[in-house]
């Protein structure tokens, strides 16, 4: 954005901020672009980013940062809020375990191992939780993680490819333990 452009924008969010709905409006306007950048074009995202700004919109301080930055984080923030409100997983149980684990030849009790991988996965440090759910069962591109996380591509798949050994190693060995003392306590007792 050029500096004429941004000293034009401060004006309007000062006019804005003393009770000029039209100055807030055409702030809001110039800033479009970069929420819809945010949102992915989601229209959900879209007005429900718009909605919080406007509500906002009075508490901005524009000597603390720019505008175009505080609407970037406020879209990226309900971008991630709306994932995390979906009540459904993208992959259907097989994909999903077959997504952790790269093999079909373990044998699983579906409810019962599913509680168990979704409390491994909160486990997880908080960085590779959020990227591995966020790729895994929320279905979004390494790219669109990484700008939501402010953290590389690479970031994103090294988190993605740790998480993805840490629940191998987790979970598989808790359902060795489990089958042995299960054998061992029909022959033993």
């Amino acid at each position: 954005m050029n500096t004429k452009l941004k000293n034009k924008l401060k004006e309007l969010i000062i006019s804005a901020q003393a009770g000029d709905l039209e100055a807030r409006n055409k702030a809001i306007e110039i800033v479009i672009p970069k929420i819809k950048e945010q949102c992915y074009y989601n229209h959900d995202c879209l007005q429900e980013s718009i909605i919080r700004i406007i509500t906002y919109f009075p508490s901005f301080d524009v000597k603390k940062g720019s505008l175009e930055d505080w609407v970037c984080k406020i879209s990226k923030n309900k971008r991630i809020e709306l994932l995390e409100e979906e009540s459904y997983i993208t992959l259907n149980y097989d994909e999903f375990i077959d997504s952790v684990f790269s093999k079909k030849n373990y044998s699983f009790d579906e409810k019962e191992s599913s509680k168990k991988l979704l409390y491994c996965i909160n486990r997880l440090p908080s960085r590779q939780s959020e990227c591995f759910k966020l790729r895994v069962i929320y279905n979004v591109s390494y790219k669109e993680i990484a700008e939501l996380k402010n953290i590389s591509i690479n970031a994103v798949i090294h988190h993605i490819s740790k998480a993805k050994k840490r629940l191998r190693k987790n979970f598989i060995v808790k359902e060795r333990y489990k089958t042995v003392y299960k054998k061992a306590k029909k022959k033993y007792l």
